[in-house]
Formats: C-alpha cells, structure tokens, sequence
C-alpha cells in the first residue's frame, strides 16, 4: 500500500506488517513497518536496520530522509511491543514485558503521517501506536 514503492521491488501483494529480529542484539529497538507490500517493506527495514547499525539515531517527531529510501520516515515507540513481536521476544529470549524496545516506522502519504491533517489513508494502514496487537 506504501504509494510509493522502492525501486525495483514493487508488487501487488500486500502484508499487514513487518518488523526486524537482531537488532535488539546490537542494543538496538526492533522496528515495526506497516502498510507496504512485502518486498518494500524488507528494503525499508533492512535499509533503516543498517543506517542504525551504522550511527543513525531515529529521532521521534522528526521526519528522517534515508538514503535508498523513496520517501521519508518517522518513528514512533511501540509501548505494546510484548504483543506484536513474537519471533524478537523469542529471539532474544526475554519474557520481560518491555525486554525488547521497539519502534514504529510511519511513511508520508502524499506528505502527511497519520496523525496530520490531509492523511487521506484508512486508520488500520498504518495505526497508532498502541492501537494494535498481533
């Protein structure tokens, strides 16, 4: 559904969403990308894993432009991580309710995130933070 896919990686099939599993290990929060098609959604992941990997520092509130990515981002916490990420919590092998930090990932749609004035996309596209559990 991203209305702009990353070259080379547009399809039609749709996933409800995504998230990393590893970055935790690198003292790192997980991300959470809702809202694109499958292959955009590993590019968008697997491009911000490794520009946190590398330094970037996902600011809240602020929209980051990586490179590699068609349009801009913004994070958000995940408060409810515990009842999204099953596979991390495995992974890292925690059972602590916020033992695995993580972000939400939004993108612009036409320039304005879900929480702006003229988002013109269905609230379960890409919801906010907290209204969601897998």
């Amino acid at each position: 559904m991203c209305r702009t896919s990353v070259p080379g990686h547009e399809t039609t099939a749709l996933t409800a969403f995504g998230y990393t599993v590893g970055l935790h290990g690198y003292e790192l929060p997980e991300l959470l990308l809702y809202g694109c098609d499958a292959k955009t959604t590993a590019v968008v992941l697997n491009t911000l894993g490794r520009w946190m990997r590398d330094g970037g520092q996902p600011l809240a509130g602020v929209e980051h432009t990586i490179d590699g990515l068609p349009f801009g981002v913004q994070f958000r916490r995940v408060e409810n991580s515990r009842e999204i990420l099953y596979d991390a919590y495995r992974f890292h092998r925690t059972d602590a309710w916020d033992g695995v930090p993580a972000l939400h990932v939004y993108w612009a749609d036409h320039g304005s995130y879900p929480w702006e004035a003229g988002y013109g996309l269905a609230d379960q596209v890409q919801p906010l933070p907290g209204a969601f559990v897998a």
